[in-house]
């Protein structure tokens, strides 16, 4: 991919290089694709009822360890602490999402600007092609992790019982 570097606008504006602003729109997709990738796997895990081994709390209580319907009690807070976190992750993802999509507006309209249409196209279509690589290597890599929680999961609920 070759870039012209250094644009000077007609105006009073500093000069505009193109390769980093390339580079920078490239970083900000790679960035929107992992965010994505973050929320569809949590959102998946909100719908399956698993909670990430990460987010997974692990607090035995000091007494009442001998009375089931206590630690039934206990046990199920530590899982509903768990999915608030997850949704409160999401929101994080979601606020972030849009900050990062009104960056990548920003870096592609500096681009459109400062280049001929023809070399924009040229960027944009290099980048979407990493981006397509990188949600493909995301997407394998939660759906595999997203069913070894359900499997862990569930062989956890039949030993408990």
């Amino acid at each position: 991919m070759t870039i012209n570097n250094d644009h000077l606008s007609t105006s009073n504006q500093a000069p505009v290089n193109t390769s980093y602003e390339a580079i920078k729109l490239n970083r900000l997709k790679e960035k929107q694709a992992k965010y994505e990738s973050h929320m569809s796997f949590l959102t998946k895990c909100i719908d399956q009822k698993v909670v990430p081994k990460g987010l997974t709390l692990f607090l035995e209580p000091m007494i009442g360890n001998h009375d089931q319907e206590f630690l039934d009690n206990w046990y199920g807070k530590l899982k509903s602490f768990s999915f608030s976190m997850i949704q409160d992750i999401v929101k994080f993802c979601d606020k972030t999402l849009t900050d990062v999509k009104s960056n990548i507006k920003c870096s592609e309209n500096t681009l459109k600007r400062f280049m001929e249409q023809e070399e924009f196209n040229e960027i944009n279509k290099t980048i979407k092609i990493n981006e397509e690589a990188t949600k493909k290597v995301l997407e394998r890599r939660k759906f595999n992790k997203l069913n070894h929680l359900k499997y862990n999961q569930s062989h956890l609920a039949i030993r408990q019982i």
